[in-house]
């Protein structure tokens, strides 16, 4: 089941909401503990997430994940950890308002692994303006 998802995941993330034409499709594959920049900072911009997936790999290990900024503020909420079990996702939904608090202007946008070294599947489309 988690491989059909593997498969189609990428294709929705390829056509855009109309009017979100602005968001930046990214992917990374995780495998270890780390802090890992998903978008590079630009001075005087922002950047959120509209939608995505986290996904741990079916034959991985537990993983802790986080959400944060380049100065390492957590995005979600302080200390607001989650923790993914092998085979399991964390779905973002299209939500044209984003999710979370946006990163401080000029700052990184970055997925913290901690606890288990996934490997984690990000898929995301974040706002950078």
């Amino acid at each position: 089941m988690l491989r059909r998802w593997w498969l189609l995941l990428p294709l929705l993330l390829l056509y855009p909401a109309p009017g979100e034409a602005d968001l930046k499709q990214v992917g990374a594959h995780i495998a270890s503990q780390t802090t890992t920049t998903i978008v590079s900072a630009v001075a005087g911009q922002k950047v959120q997430l509209q939608s995505g997936t986290l996904c741990v790999d079916s034959n991985g290990a537990e993983t802790g994940i986080t959400i944060q900024d380049g100065a390492n503020t957590n995005l979600v909420g302080t200390s607001v950890v989650w923790v993914i079990g092998p085979g399991q996702c964390l779905w973002f939904p299209l939500q044209s308002g984003g999710y979370f608090n946006p990163t401080a202007s000029g700052q990184s946008f970055q997925i913290k692994t901690t606890v288990g070294n996934g490997p984690v599947e990000v898929w995301l489309q974040l706002l950078q303006q």
